[in-house]
């Protein structure tokens, strides 16, 4: 069985891996093979081998294993490749070297006598893919990993899935230093202030993570150091946003003209504040946007330098997501200007003006401050989301928007971190909307779009409750229904002429035309008679909704329709309701009452028994019409709620439905035939007398099978 194991687990691995370049192939004295690469480097040979195209790419390596840090010809030895010692049962240790960066999946798969790896490699730049002694290799962490003492913690954080038990006993690497990392100033003009960012000494600057589940490395300057030296290196698991909060110790006096961060990777915003104690009339408080990408950038925080400090305090807040690299912190005292107010942004130009005033509230006291208009301009289309914002100096000021004529479109997260922005109005050369232009919740309330516009994306207008009416141009033909999710929109068109959507008897909703179906709505709409479908996502999160009537021309209510409607307390379904899709009440934690009048054998539902639909425990009441209680607990026994039949009224049932389960077909036939001849006694009598004559009998069975074919 365990070799059966191995013979899949090497064939599985073998479909994930993807096959190198050819290269050339080095030996060393014992056996170890290594593959030489055209940047002077080389790998510890894959198992992916080209000499015999199967694995492993090493058989019969027994004992102490030494990964060499270079080779003959100079080239420098940097990964271990993929399976390279797997099923090298004899091998009892590997020592790898610190120039290795990557250890490739399944490096050590199967080394059943592996007991000890020297590992002196920095675990802040080492990818280490990991499915390793297992799944039926060694036994669960009894394989030692030696690193030095100051790397230990960084290992067993970075690392912690790994199949091994992490050992601080190695001697310290050359070049890597103590655990604080030196912040260089930035080298311009002017007086600096610099520090050092402090962890567990130093008093200079110091750095608090608020969030639990990251990891914090350190890397230091030395000989194998590159770009990445004298850094702090911030890396969580999860995809949420990530927050770093920095302080210096020390006082700052006197002016303060900018404040100058390098960073690099998935930063977005940073924040500064700078605080007089004692007197909150010199706070200052600015924001810059980075989107840096994978290359180091100086972002700048200008600040106005007639201000005299006296043993004010500085505060930077780091927000991004997983890694973020920030090397170094530098306050400029003295320099002249201020952030630019007009340039290029990509192949647009941009310029910002002052467009009367905002008041902001820091620490308590409300301060007046110019606000701006940013205005978008040229003839092409809008960069893409890695482009830094060049007005980022001005974004928490910035309430309005003009993007101008020739602009060709929106993309994604163009306007974001943009907390005060009220104003959005877009040109008619504007043609698509990418999602996430905006923040969600964002506080727009005048958005403006034009007749030329064709596309919305999903998000474009997440959750922004603020926006009051909206009217889509005749030219939109592609629209996702989660374009304004979660919105609070009062008023919502569509311009006459539109040839795939309406807005008819100013329902408040977006009709796609030609199904009759409602793709879009809002907290104040009123289906219309002559629509019989509500959309997926039609009101997708809607939290400004609070009572809603499905009318009885609706046949089906689609899949999250109504999904996580937080708020929303009554609902009526209607008797013409025949389908309800998944997820579509989904979330409705304060439902408090829902009224059906729907024929529940001939309703479908494809997930009623969801605990999160209604309130937990089978509070909410759900009413159905008198004498059908029976019929609704047999077909949703495990519905979320408690069944009432309190209402007025009947189902309807479909003429010739013998059966009772809501169509009309060769079952009632043969349920009606069965009836006659005395077998079965279980019918709908009304429905059975097809002839309406006032009896049932063979004259009924004829007669239905005219009615099923049409006849």
């Amino acid at each position: 069985m365990m070799k059966q194991f191995r013979i899949l687990f090497v064939a599985l691995l073998a479909m994930m891996s993807v096959s190198p370049a050819l290269a050339d192939i080095w030996k060393d004295a014992n056996g170890v093979k290594y593959e030489l690469m055209d940047n002077m480097t080389a790998r510890v040979m894959a198992g992916d081998d080209r000499e015999s195209d199967v694995f492993p790419a090493h058989e019969g390596l027994t004992g102490d294993i030494l990964v060499r840090e270079t080779i003959e010809g100079g080239y420098t030895v940097t990964e271990i490749g993929q399976g390279a010692f797997m099923l090298n049962e004899g091998i009892t240790s590997i020592t790898i070297p610190k120039t290795i960066t990557i250890i490739d999946r399944a490096a050590f798969a199967f080394c059943t006598g592996l007991t000890d790896i020297y590992c002196y490699a920095d675990p802040a730049k080492l990818r280490w893919s990991i499915i390793d002694f297992y799944p039926e290799g060694m036994s669960d962490r009894a394989t030692r990993f030696h690193v030095s003492e100051s790397y230990l913690t960084r290992y067993k954080n970075k690392f912690s899935d790994a199949n091994v038990t992490f050992v601080g006993d190695l001697p310290e690497n050359e070049g890597a230093g103590s655990i604080v990392s030196t912040f260089n100033g930035w080298d311009g003009g002017g007086t600096y202030i610099s520090g050092q960012m402090k962890t567990q000494e130093g008093n200079d600057w110091y750095m608090n993570i608020p969030q639990s589940g990251l990891n914090v490395y350190y890397t230091f300057a030395g000989p194998t150091a590159d770009e990445m030296e004298s850094c702090i290196f911030i890396e969580a698991s999860s995809s949420f946003e990530i927050k770093a909060e920095v302080t210096n110790m020390f006082p700052v006096s006197g002016p303060v003209h900018k404040i100058v961060v390098r960073v690099w990777g998935s930063v977005r915003t940073i924040e500064a504040d700078i605080i007089q104690s004692g007197d909150n009339n010199k706070a200052q408080h600015q924001t810059a946007r980075a989107n840096v990408g994978n290359n180091y950038t100086d972002v700048e925080l200008y600040f106005d330098n007639n201000i005299e400090y006296d043993d004010a305090s500085v505060k930077l807040t780091i927000c991004g997501f997983s890694p973020m690299n920030i090397h170094s912190i530098s306050i400029v005292q003295d320099g002249e200007g201020g952030p630019a107010t007009s340039g290029k942004w990509g192949d647009l130009d941009w310029k910002v003006a002052k467009y009367g005033s905002l008041n902001l509230m820091r620490d308590g006291v409300v301060t007046e401050v110019p606000a701006y208009q940013l205005t978008i301009s040229g003839n092409n289309e809008m960069p893409g989301y890695s482009e830094a914002k060049p007005w980022a100096a001005f974004q928490e000021t910035i309430t309005s928007i003009n993007v101008a004529e020739g602009v060709k479109n929106v993309t994604y997260g163009a306007f974001q971190k943009i907390p005060y922005l009220y104003d959005l109005l877009l040109p008619s050369t504007v043609e698509s909307i990418a999602g996430w232009v905006v923040d969600n919740f964002s506080t727009i309330v005048n958005l403006r779009l034009s007749e030329g516009l064709k596309s919305i994306a999903e998000y474009a207008f997440p959750w922004c409750t603020a926006i009051q009416e909206v009217t889509f141009p005749a030219s939109l033909t592609d629209l996702s229904p989660l374009a304004f999710k979660g919105n609070g929109i009062q008023k919502l068109t569509v311009a006459q002429g539109n040839p795939k959507y309406d807005s008819r008897d100013d329902c408040n909703a977006v009709i796609l035309t030609a199904e009759n179906k409602l793709v879009m709505g809002t907290p104040k709409t009123v289906v219309p008679a002559t629509v019989t479908v509500i959309g997926e996502n039609a009101f997708d999160n809607m939290h400004k909704l609070v009572d809603f009537v499905v009318p009885s021309n609706v046949t089906t209510i689609c899949s999250a329709a109504f999904n996580a409607c937080y708020n929303l307390k009554t609902f009526t379904i209607g008797s013409g309701v025949t389908a309800i899709g998944l997820d579509a009440l989904k979330n409705s934690e304060k439902m408090e009452d829902v009224y059906c009048y729907a024929n529940p054998a001939a309703l479908t539902w494809e997930d009623y028994d969801n605990e999160k639909n209604f309130q937990v425990g089978k509070i909410t009441k759900f009413h159905v019409v008198a004498g059908t209680k029976s019929a609704w607990e047999t077909k949703f026994p495990s519905l979320n709620a408690t069944i009432v039949d309190d209402l007025e009224g009947s189902v309807d049932t479909p003429e010739g439905d013998v059966s009772g389960d809501g169509t009309t077909d060769a079952k009632d036939v043969v349920a009606l035939m069965n009836y006659i001849a005395g077998i079965t006694a279980d019918i709908s009598a009304t429905a059975a007398d097809v002839n309406k004559d006032g009896k049932v009998d063979i004259a009924d069975i004829v007669a239905l099978i005219n009615l099923i074919f049409g006849k």
